[in-house]
């Protein structure tokens, strides 16, 4: 199973689940005037965070989602 590290050099890059630096929900939840976006929400479920967080997330920030 291939270690989930991080590289800049393309050839040694595994199939990772990171998609690079992500909050963590903890310090999302401190910054009340962040608003969250598509981006993050997808960057959340890359970096593999539960549907009930994301949810969570969701119910308590406030966002700015293109649909």
């Amino acid at each position: 199973m291939p270690q989930n590290t991080y590289t800049s050099d393309p050839k040694q890059q595994s199939h990772s689940r990171s998609c690079g630096p992500v909050q963590s929900t903890k310090e999302l939840r401190e910054q009340p005037g962040q608003a969250l976006t598509n981006d993050s929400i997808v960057k959340l479920l890359k970096a593999g965070f539960s549907d009930q967080t994301i949810i969570s997330l969701v119910e308590r920030q406030p966002g700015s989602y293109a649909l």
